[in-house]
């Protein structure tokens, strides 16, 4: 094991006497190791050596030498933290050795006259390289949080089957052919985490238009009147609207926008919009529609298996060939209606099959199970 190099002598000691403790604690309940336990021990860590005085590499190595493979996406998990507090301590170290561009002030106010028309600053060679430095550096650290972000949702989700799902048995000659997974956990993952994105790229890349597309709807988009028909100026508004009122003015849409979204949703492809007073209340937290074009399985499967992160009420609907797919917000149940009719609605039970032909693709089946709803709650129900 590598030493301790960093930190005083007074904390190097300190790190020793709790390495040594705590070693002895897992030898003496070496039989009676439980993952509540690791989480223990490992917020311990992170809080007691990582910010103190210990090295992440040394704290790295410690963990995997004293953890079991079945604990391996935990030690994954500390890794990762270790690596993020360095990726920050890096981008400290950057931001002190390069300093932010300086902006122009702003014009004076000549009395009588407003304030004047700003003129364009030229920055200088140094300025430019300055802010192009500046730039790459942001965009190599939003790459490497989305990066983080998926990789932790991973292994939350990991931690969530190993926890629910029984050990799956060997295939036999009895099983369904049609029973097989439709996506992996890292596809979950993938999709759950773009999902979730509030900003106009993730817009853009759900609703199947460009980023200039895009940033046009953010800057000009009104939704079509009751009547459908478009009038002077007007932008239809996307096909996808994303998390709450709160939520989405914080990506930068006007509130006068959103508004308009929630109360005249535009009649696409002869579909009745949705409005508010069909007993799902509309306040400022309450996650609005989803409206698409097209839906995939992966996204439909997500739609019925993953909860919002902090298990948050939420409503979706999903625009298919002929079906709508959606969240109550009071009861959380699934709801499948034919177009047009978002009302009345049948139990038929759990083990509920969906043709995915009648989607615009794959055109495959895939089935939805006991395990794919983790709320007991939830009801399935069909039109």
């Amino acid at each position: 094991m590598q030493e301790i190099t960093t930190g005083t002598e007074k904390q190097i000691t300190y790190a020793a006497s709790l390495r040594e403790e705590t070693v002895a604690k897992l030898h003496a309940t070496a039989d009676n190791r439980d993952e509540s336990y690791y989480r223990r021990r490992l917020a311990a860590l992170k809080a007691e050596r990582l910010s103190e005085c210990a090295d992440a590499a040394t704290i790295i190595d410690w963990c995997k030498g004293h953890f079991n493979a079945d604990n391996q996406e935990i030690v994954n998990g500390y890794e990762m933290e270790a690596i993020r507090q360095q990726v920050i301590a890096d981008k400290k170290a950057f931001e002190a050795s390069h300093p932010q561009p300086a902006k122009p002030e702003s014009s004076p106010i000549i009395p009588g006259r407003g304030r004047r028309r700003r003129q364009p600053v030229e920055l200088t060679p140094e300025q430019q390289q300055a802010k192009a430095e500046w730039a790459e550096y942001n965009a190599r650290y939003a790459e490497w949080e989305d990066s983080l972000e998926a990789y932790m949702t991973r292994v939350a989700a990991a931690r969530q089957t190993k926890k629910t799902v029984a050990p799956q048995q060997p295939a036999t000659h009895a099983a369904h052919k049609n029973e097989e997974p439709t996506t992996t956990e890292d596809e979950d993952a993938a999709d759950l985490h773009r999902l979730h994105f509030l900003d106009l790229h993730d817009v853009a890349v759900i609703a199947g238009i460009s980023d200039a597309t895009a940033r046009q709807y953010h800057k000009t988009a009104r939704a079509h009147r009751l009547d459908g028909e478009p009038h002077p100026g007007d932008l239809p508004a996307p096909d996808v609207i994303i998390g709450t009122r709160s939520q989405y003015a914080k990506a930068g849409w006007k509130r006068e926008t959103i508004d308009q979204w929630m109360i005249d949703r535009p009649r696409k492809g002869g579909v009745r919009a949705f409005t508010p007073g069909t007993g799902y209340p509309m306040d400022d937290e309450c996650t609005m529609w989803l409206i698409v074009t097209r839906v995939t399985r992966t996204q439909v499967w997500l739609a019925c298996k993953i909860w919002y992160p902090g298990d948050k009420h939420m409503e979706r609907s999903y625009q298919c060939a002929d079906i709508y797919l959606g969240f109550g917000e009071d009861d959380r149940y699934i709801e499948l209606g034919r177009r047009g009719n978002l009302g009345g609605s049948t139990i038929i039970g759990r083990g509920l099959r969906i043709d995915a032909k009648q989607f615009v693709e794959p055109p495959e089946v895939f089935r939805l199970d006991d395990e794919d709803i983790n709320t007991p709650q939830t009801r399935y129900r069909m039109a």
